[in-house]
């Protein structure tokens, strides 16, 4: 029976080209919903998946989407707030396709509250997906520093802005489960 079980083992790594077998990542943009729910216990309350019309050069589109309250980052003069928003998006209704977390500094004196939260809530997003950040994104987003990441579930950006207003984004680009036949 052990025999077997060592047939059946080195014919499956063998068949993955000397990888290990992992589990596959589970499909989030299947479920809108939970996306959109993601950060409601990290203080985002966050809309229903919604239909919205999106005109488009003359055309008017049908999307959904889900968009958080901004969470503001108090501190400093003047009349803007440095804040933090989520949203997630798609072109059909049982389906994710963007996910994106912004930084929106207004003010310099808040800056770095508003670098702190974003990154706990980039740790809390991936966590509460079930998705795997890649390992160099944390770093990135203390460094400030863009990348692009491929994954199973899709591609991760993370994008520092500093015009017309300093603005850091992390993008989570959901591609399709692949299938089997």
């Amino acid at each position: 029976m052990v025999a077997w079980r060592m047939v059946l083992a080195l014919a499956a790594t063998t068949a993955l080209g000397g990888m290990e077998a992992r589990a596959a990542a589970p499909d989030v943009a299947m479920d809108p919903q939970r996306v959109c729910n993601a950060l409601q216990a990290e203080g985002m309350p966050t809309s229903t998946w919604t239909a919205f019309d999106d005109p488009f050069e003359g055309i008017i589109v049908r999307n959904f989407r889900c968009l958080s309250e901004p969470l503001l980052i108090r501190g400093g003069g003047g009349r803007f707030i440095t804040a933090l928003n989520y949203f997630a998006e798609g072109r059909v209704t049982e389906r994710v396709e963007t996910i994106r977390l912004v930084l929106n500094v207004h003010q310099p004196a808040t800056r770095e509250p508003g670098r702190q939260r974003f990154s706990q809530l980039v740790s809390a997003l991936f966590g509460n997906l079930g998705l795997t950040a890649p390992a160099e994104l944390a770093s990135a987003v203390r460094d400030g520093r863009d990348g692009i990441w491929r994954a199973d579930y899709g591609t991760v950006r993370f994008e520092n802005w500093k015009a017309p207003i300093e603005r850091v984004r992390l993008s989570i680009i959901l591609t399709p489960a692949r299938r089997r036949p």
